[in-house]
């Protein structure tokens, strides 16, 4: 094959994109990395549980006129409703410093 002759102006395009998408491939490979190895969701839902039978046994805290049962599924669906909102933020959010993204991940540190 012969030579490719290129416009500057065709070629600086082709220079942004493929940086587009080089930058893409990294947060997805990230992405892959991070969430491939732990199961999200089912670890943030063991944390909350242990976290929730913890405060349960808080007398400040139990309501000794609700049944156990009742009340840690609130207070568990009040946590993952909250870490919900929190991982839709970090996700959502861009954060752009001197031409590098700024990525937060939200990851349960009960992790083995």
């Amino acid at each position: 094959m012969g030579n490719v002759i290129v416009c500057p102006s065709k070629k600086t395009d082709m220079i942004k994109k493929i940086n587009r998408l080089e930058e893409e491939n990294r947060r997805l490979q990230y992405s892959a990395e991070l969430f491939g190895k732990i199961n999200f969701r089912e670890k943030s839902h063991e944390s909350v549980k242990d976290y929730v039978r913890e405060m349960l046994k808080d007398s400040d805290i139990n309501i000794r006129g609700v049944p156990d049962c009742i009340e840690q599924n609130i207070y568990e669906n009040i946590i993952k409703l909250f870490i919900n909102i929190i991982d839709n933020v970090f996700e959502t959010t861009d954060i752009n410093l001197l031409n590098h993204k700024i990525m937060i991940h939200l990851v349960p540190s009960t992790i083995n």
